[in-house]
């Protein structure tokens, strides 16, 4: 897709274009960027607000503007790019495996329901 979208669009619209292909009401759109003024994530987070999901930032300490347009911001409180990636890694795993138990717990009870 990036090539794709970047041969015809140019690379600056490759996160917005995704977006927007691929976004529902109710998804859960994560902007990454250690500073969080990474153009591109603004205009991402910006179109996935727009067609209703729900926005969350991975940033640095000071949020950027990636903080200004995302429902939930995750700030690592360091200044030191490869810390700051060290917790988003981090974090994204913890979020992932949280993500993962729900949706198994989810599915197992619904199995449980119709063995009854």
């Amino acid at each position: 897709m990036l090539t794709a979208i970047g041969n015809d669009c140019g690379y600056e619209h490759t996160s917005r274009r995704q977006v927007e292909a691929l976004c529902v009401v109710g998804d859960v759109v994560v902007g990454i960027s250690t500073s969080g003024n990474g153009r591109n994530v603004y205009v991402e987070l910006e179109s996935a607000r727009n067609l209703g999901a729900l926005t969350n930032a991975f940033t640095g300490e000071g949020g950027g503007t990636a903080s200004e347009i995302a429902a939930l911001t995750l700030r690592i409180p360091s200044q030191e790019t490869p810390r700051i990636q060290e917790a988003h890694i981090l974090c994204g795993r913890i979020w992932c495996d949280w993500i993962e138990r729900c949706v198994c717990e989810h599915d197992s009870a619904q199995h449980a329901l119709k063995s009854q």
